[in-house]
Order: C-alpha cells, then sequence, then structure tokens
C-alpha cells in the first residue's frame, strides 16, 4: 500500500468516527414514538427528537401532602387504588424527592410497577402507598369530621338513656358532646378514618374512645347539651 492510499484509509476511518458522532442513539430499548424534526432542520441544544417507550415498567408520580410526607419510605409496598385482584401488580416505591413543591409543599413520590395492567404513558392513575402494617383500627366514617379546624371535631351522644314512648316503642335519647378527635390513617376506599384519641376541649382530658357513641349524620350544627334522639343505622 501506497503513502498515498494510506493517508486516504486514515481520512476514511476519520470521517466515519466523525460521522458517528451524528447518529442519535436512545438509552434504552423501547418503542419509537412519534419524530418531532425533519431532514435538514437545525436544532438547539438538548431538543427533543423522539420518545422511545419502554412500558415492561411503569413509573407513576405523585404528590404527598406534608402532612404524609415523613410517612413514605423508600422500598414501601403499593397498589393501584381501586383495584383488588389478585393479579393486580403490587409497587414499590422508589424514589422520594428532598425538595418540597414551592406552591403546595407537597413531595414529589415515584412507584415503580410492572406494567401487567398495560398502562399507557401519561395515563392518569391513583396509588394507594402502605405506610403502616394491617391491623384492627377503630374507625369511623369521614362525614361524621368537623374538619374545619385542627385537630377535627366529631359529636358524641352523651348521657344516653332509653325512654318508653306510647307509639315508637323505646327511644334512645341523649345529649350532644364535641370532642376533639387526633387521626391516624384513612381509607378513601371506604370513606373511613382511624381514631387514635379524643380529647374534651373544655377540660383537656382524654376520652375513651370504644366507649362513646359517635353521631355519624346530622351532627353538623349541634351545640354541647342540645338533645338528641339517636337512629342507629341499619346495615
Amino acid at each position: 500500500m501506497t503513502a498515498k492510499e494510506k493517508t486516504l484509509a486514515a481520512e476514511l476511518r476519520a470521517l466515519t468516527v466523525h460521522l458517528d458522532y451524528h447518529k442519535l442513539r436512545a438509552p434504552i430499548k423501547g418503542v419509537l414514538g412519534p419524530i418531532q424534526v425533519v431532514p435538514g432542520q437545525t436544532l438547539a441544544v438538548g431538543a427533543t427528537v423522539a420518545e422511545v417507550t419502554d412500558l415492561t415498567e411503569i413509573d407513576v408520580v405523585a404528590f404527598a401532602p406534608p402532612r404524609l410526607a415523613n410517612k413514605v419510605q423508600l422500598g414501601q409496598s403499593a397498589r393501584f387504588a381501586g383495584k383488588t385482584s389478585d393479579d393486580d401488580p403490587e409497587g414499590k416505591v422508589v424514589f422520594i424527592a428532598e425538595q418540597a413543591q414551592p406552591d403546595t409543599g407537597s413531595i414529589l413520590v415515584k412507584v415503580r410497577f410492572a406494567n401487567k395492567a398495560k398502562l399507557r404513558a401519561n395515563q392518569v392513575a391513583r396509588v394507594l402507598v402502605q405506610t403502616q402494617v394491617e391491623k384492627k383500627r377503630q374507625t369511623i366514617p369521614t362525614a361524621a369530621l368537623m374538619e374545619d379546624q385542627d385537630p377535627p371535631l366529631v359529636v358524641i351522644a352523651d348521657e344516653v338513656e332509653i325512654k318508653k314512648h306510647p307509639e315508637h316503642g323505646d327511644e334512645h335519647i341523649g345529649k350532644a358532646r364535641k370532642l376533639r378527635a387526633f387521626l391516624g390513617i384513612r381509607d378513601r376506599a371506604l370513606s373511613r378514618v382511624e381514631i387514635l384519641r379524643l380529647e374534651d376541649p373544655a377540660t383537656k382530658k382524654d376520652v375513651e374512645v370504644n366507649e362513646v357513641l359517635f353521631i355519624v349524620e346530622g351532627g353538623h350544627g349541634l351545640h354541647d347539651g342540645d338533645p338528641l334522639k339517636i337512629q342507629h343505622k341499619k346495615e
């Protein structure tokens, strides 16, 4: 091989390497989406040319409110809300942002699932993260809470007596009493909330949760001492 041929071969290799720098490569394998550029177009640095999507696993991005953010930890299990089948995939918390959102104070949380449900990219989904182990809890319907203050209030039936009525038989008569309710976890699917303890606002003393009768409906607008006629809700 002559010197000229060697020079031309070296230039060809250099051009091949240089041409290789102009090839676009996706960092993952997946399905190619719409190409957003045309030949000859000049692109700015960081411009999107096309999207490659791998949906064998899917990340669901959610925002935890400030009061719950400290309860979310990496590795906690999660599931899609409203799904109860044994075949439903279980996800894991894989990322928790270090910085809160400036507008809401919420923390970004990312949960990863095996995409057995064949969800599409950018689809809206609701995820439940298990922050505590399952156990028996004292709960009431969320409709019984008065959440316009913190801690919220509940109304219970106090001094309940059974009185005879000539037409309706036995009636349960009592008096309304407002208590502060300190809450635990919520089950938004069943619309129930855990009651950790109750406190009398006047005396600051605790009231035994298991010994009270909660007013589930019609409690809003009642004041301490208002008379009550209790009707037990039929299941």
